[in-house]
């Protein structure tokens, strides 16, 4: 195990983002830290298992740091987050919400949603599975690290989530742009996330909408009603 730490923090590709962002998704929905790390560790062990089919090597990890330490961590990070961000499924959503359960307003639809948007996640991550595995792209291009992160941006902003899709795309913008060039994807997605969620965290705190508070008027009224007895 300690002999697969440098590799791990090396790694080049978008495989940390994807495991951040895709829990992210995952918490929006569930709300539920214990169902989504449920999830994680489901897959995680579907993973290993199909690693160990012959021909199918690649999904392997790196190291089983990854999958015991770097993967549930991440996955972790994503879950905090939207926590922190007070992340939900929105009341009013955008005209560019084309996907969202309040633009198609079929009965039918509604349930469906969530899963429809994990599963849209889930087909764009596995795209860089495809082009890495067949060859066509190498492994830890600037085009895996542009075709996830525009498109999980135009998700979320199709399915009316306006804040996380704005802080997905500065974050992802940060982290792709330093991973192409100076690697180590997970120790600049680790910094980058709970760095930018703190401020924007404490950004929400100092910034809350004040309580409503009743009109001047009928706060005289009600001293002088009080004044009376």
């Amino acid at each position: 195990m300690e002999n697969g730490w440098p590799k791990v923090l090396q790694e080049a590709g978008i495989w940390p983002i994807v495991h951040v962002f895709l829990p992210a998704v995952l918490a929006i929905y569930l709300q539920s830290i214990w169902k989504v790390l449920s999830i994680i560790y489901l897959w995680e062990t579907f993973e290993f298992l199909l690693s160990q089919i012959p021909g199918l090597s690649y999904w392997g990890e790196i190291s089983k740091i990854d999958s015991i330490v770097t993967d549930i961590l991440m996955g972790v990070l994503g879950i905090y987050a939207v926590r922190l961000l007070r992340i939900k499924s929105p009341e009013d959503v955008p005209s560019y919400a084309i996907l969202s359960p309040q633009k198609i307003a079929k009965e039918w639809y509604t349930p469906l949603a969530k899963y429809l948007h994990i599963l849209l996640v889930i087909i764009l991550a596995g795209f860089s599975y495809l082009v890495a595995a067949t060859g066509f792209v190498a492994q830890g291009s600037f085009v895996e690290f542009i075709v996830f992160g525009v498109g999980y941006v135009l998700l979320a902003g199709a399915f009316g989530f306006k804040v996380w899709a704005v802080y997905s795309a500065i974050t992802l913008l940060i982290i792709s742009t330093i991973s192409i060039f100076l690697q180590y994807t997970l120790v600049n997605c680790l910094g980058t996330i709970l760095l930018s969620t703190i401020v924007v965290n404490c950004y929400q705190l100092n910034h809350k909408p004040a309580k409503n508070t009743p009109p001047l008027e009928n706060q005289f009224e009600k001293n002088t009603i009080e004044l009376k007895f």
